[in-house]
């Protein structure tokens, strides 16, 4: 903003202490803006910031992994991810603005957690909300490693993301039917069927007719998740040896 240092005066406050709970690592600054003039300029700052992120993909992005590392958390259920949680003020704009956010960036959460506001957080379920958490922030969802850590090992464990997995083996071959699916994964025809047109659902396989037969075969998107899988596993053996 151009303000002369001295005409910038910091004036020491009440030093309040915090719980342990709510220290971080770097440790935790209050700034109370008393000055009328001052606040109004930060608070229009602000605005013209968010109504900026509100509209560009990329703003939203960067915005969206700050908006994890300060206010997000990842409750467990067992060894899996039972949602991403984002907190926020139910008496302010708070939930309007980050609706927005999450619409641009294509993440659908939990419609309960929205209507509920006496909940004050925003839960987001679903391996393909996670799964796309990990695609727009580049694989690290937040800036602290431990809690990217964490995420990666939970998106890992969950079920579906289990299933998807066998598309490795997938990968072996340029492309399977029914029968070979059956065969390699030791279930019936009519599930190896189910699971096959369920991943050309989703995009990670293509069907292509030959003979009587279809052949399915990895779409660019199904090796693009296979990377991912292999950089999350990459990321949790180093952790256990480490």
């Amino acid at each position: 903003m151009s303000i002369p240092d001295d005409r910038l005066k910091i004036r020491e406050g009440t030093v309040y202490r915090l719980s342990s709970k709510s220290k971080s690592e770097y440790g935790v600054v209050s700034l109370r803006l008393t000055n009328k003039v001052f606040r109004s300029i930060v608070l229009h700052v602000l605005n013209s910031i968010k109504n900026l992120v509100e509209k560009n993909y990329d703003f939203c992005r960067y915005y969206f992994k700050g908006l994890l590392s300060g206010d997000g958390s990842i409750p467990f259920n067992g060894n899996t991810i039972e949602c991403v949680s984002i907190a926020y003020n139910p008496h302010s704009d708070e939930l309007e603005h980050y609706q927005k956010i999450l619409n641009v960036l294509k993440i659908f959460p939990n419609e309960s957690s929205i209507k509920h506001r006496e909940r004050k957080n925003i839960q987001i379920t679903s391996w393909r909300n996670f799964y796309q958490i990990l695609k727009i922030t580049d694989l690290k969802p937040f800036i602290q490693n431990e809690k990217n850590l964490k995420f990666y090992n939970g998106f890992l464990n969950n079920q579906y993301v289990n299933s998807l997995a066998r598309l490795e083996k997938l990968s072996e071959h340029k492309g399977i039917t029914v029968k070979i699916y059956s065969n390699l994964f030791n279930v019936g025809l009519r599930s190896s069927s189910n699971s096959l047109l369920r991943f050309v659902k989703l995009d990670l396989l293509k069907r292509e007719k030959k003979g009587i037969e279809y052949l399915f075969k990895l779409t660019k998107k199904g090796k693009e998740f296979l990377k991912l899988l292999e950089y999350l596993e990459g990321m949790r053996f180093n952790k256990r040896e480490n």
